[in-house]
């Protein structure tokens, strides 16, 4: 690794999940730095080795995806007829005439995430099949926009707030009422399978001991109001008793459970399309 002074170089940052990639394109998490040419590379100084170039999940200034579109699966915009295309003046090797097929992506939250307590989840269905992906909030808006670059006419693109923090079974209650709601309102058949009911990923709770409650807020697991002291298990969320202990004790359950979250209203309908020759795999 070359020498560089101190005024060229930005050391100890750190790339949250979704900011950097490898030149594989494949993720990259942890601390970075930068030179004064804009690149970036992996560690916390030059001197943190071994390290790897690293690359933006995508162009901020110019609006560009990174990895390039000859990285995604591609479907192309072409038909079989050959006199049709030329009438039409469609070419196979004219790179307008591929469109990206939206790409799994895990979107994970910051820690400015985590003390607002909610974060953004993107997804899209197929609108032909029943077939549903996590995609990155990129990917959602050039859907919504109906950016040529993508094959947003075969895809319907949504998302769901999700609440990060808080009361563990109030959290989970809320995260499986949006998403049942959304569900619903947007004719998603099978939406909260897809996510495997996982209405805990990506929360955490902080532990507290010595707390009270004068009733009304807790009850025990066979129904009964809860008064008196009580504590919050990172894990398993608030238990009876002052603080945590061994032995075996019991799990409180919130009273109110109740959500407002009312989802968009689906009025997102994807133009029927002709034919299309081949393109990559992913769906």
């Amino acid at each position: 690794m070359a020498y560089y002074p101190k005024s060229q170089v930005q050391t100890n940052q750190y790339a949250e999940p979704g900011k950097l990639l490898k030149e594989d394109f494949t993720p990259y998490t942890g601390y970075y730095w930068e030179n004064s040419q804009g690149e970036i590379w992996s560690g916390k100084t030059p001197q943190d080795l071994p390290s790897v170039k690293l690359i933006p999940a995508f162009d901020p200034e110019n609006n560009e995806l990174q990895p390039p579109i000859e990285s995604y699966s591609i479907s192309i915009v072409v038909s079989d007829d050959d006199q049709y295309n030329n009438i039409k003046g469609i070419s196979p090797g004219n790179p307008s005439n591929y469109q990206i097929i939206p790409p799994f992506f895990q979107t994970y939250p910051t820690q400015q995430d985590y003390q607002i307590g909610e974060f953004r989840r993107y997804f899209c269905k197929k609108s032909n099949e029943l077939i549903y992906l996590e995609i990155s909030k990129k990917i959602y808006d050039l859907l919504v926009t109906k950016d040529p670059q993508i094959l947003w006419q075969l895809y319907f693109p949504f998302e769901i707030p999700w609440t990060l923090t808080g009361d563990k079974q109030q959290a989970a209650r809320t995260n499986r009422n949006i998403v049942l709601l959304t569900q619903t309102r947007l004719s998603l058949p099978k939406f909260d399978l897809y996510l495997k009911e996982d209405y805990l990923k990506y929360c955490q709770f902080t532990n507290a001991s010595n707390l009270y409650t004068a009733g009304g807020e807790y009850k025990t697991a066979d129904g009964k109001n809860y008064i008196g002291y009580y504590h919050i298990h990172d894990k398993t969320g608030p238990m009876v008793g002052a603080t945590h202990i061994k032995e075996s004790h019991g799990l409180l359950f919130p009273i109110n459970t109740t959500s407002s979250y009312t989802p968009p209203s689906n009025n997102y309908s994807p133009p029927s399309i002709g034919r299309r020759g081949g393109g990559g795999g992913g769906y």
